[in-house]
């Protein structure tokens, strides 16, 4: 091939290769934006945390739950509490344990004890004697999933309103049928023994509907006779329930005199 036509052949193809490539730019479009990623969702706050009215735990071989039926709140005025000292130094005992210093709280909270064959409630709780702030028993007992109708035996501290006052229920009737309700004699015998204006001044509003109801289950028995069989049982049954001191405990009783008992068990509620 003439060298003048090998030099048009060679700058024709490198004028076709410059016009595809600038009509291969021109065709070439943008790629189409990427879509925006959704915003994330705003994240709702956390649940806020229950609170926890029965809390399980044990009693050597026994099973027990600690059941919430309310707090009672009073005056830091020394009337009450602290006796004997200045609404100063209460304040700073309280302020010290991150309380408030104006009022002083008392939780309210029954044992529950369960065993093989029973189910044992130690007091139960202010029922309606203390207004909204008590009276929690059956939602904690639910919590626990205890029916009240499963409670067997209900031993009572003493007859303040805020250790008696969930043996009835709103109607007035037991609220827990099923149970027999031991308290002690001389604790029944002062208590049943009150009027009703006496009793309110316990804390006791419904006083003569539940000393009614006590009457069909009430059992008095802190006859040492009584007691010692109650050990003698648990000892048969292997429950670790520290027989000696109970057994200590009734005989020192026995020594003294029937006022002096009543000092000795109550005389720290009255």
């Amino acid at each position: 091939m003439p060298r003048v036509a090998s030099l048009r052949l060679v700058t024709f193809v490198a004028a076709a290769a410059l016009a595809l490539a600038a009509c291969s730019k021109k065709d070439e479009t943008p790629p189409a934006a990427a879509a925006a990623a959704p915003a994330p969702a705003a994240e709702s706050p956390p649940p806020a945390p229950q609170p926890v009215n029965a809390r399980a735990f044990t009693i050597g071989e026994l099973s027990a739950f600690s059941l919430r039926d309310g707090k009672l709140e009073f005056p830091n005025d020394n009337k009450i509490f602290g006796a004997g000292h200045t609404p100063e130094e209460v304040s700073a005992l309280l302020s010290a344990a991150g309380q408030p210093t104006d009022v002083i709280h008392l939780d309210l909270d029954p044992l529950l004890v369960k065993d093989a064959e029973r189910v044992m409630l130690f007091d139960t709780g202010a029922g309606a004697n203390f207004g909204p702030g008590a009276g929690q028993l059956p939602q904690s007992l639910q919590e626990a999933g205890v029916d009240a109708q499963s409670v067997t035996d209900i031993f009572i501290s003493h007859v303040h309103g805020d250790h008696v006052g969930g043996i009835l229920n709103p109607e007035g009737a037991l609220a827990f049928p099923n149970a027999k309700i031991h308290i002690s004699k001389p604790e029944w015998k002062f208590f049943s023994g009150l009027k009703a204006e006496q009793a309110a001044g316990m804390g006791v509003q419904n006083f003569d509907a539940l000393v009614k109801a006590m009457k069909t289950a009430a059992q008095t028995d802190l006859d040492k006779a009584e007691l010692d069989a109650a050990v003698k049982d648990a000892r048969d049954k292997r429950l670790k329930i520290g027989d000696l001191v109970i057994a200590t405990f009734v005989e020192t009783l026995e020594r003294i005199s029937p006022k002096g008992r009543r000092q000795l068990v109550g005389g720290y509620f009255r």
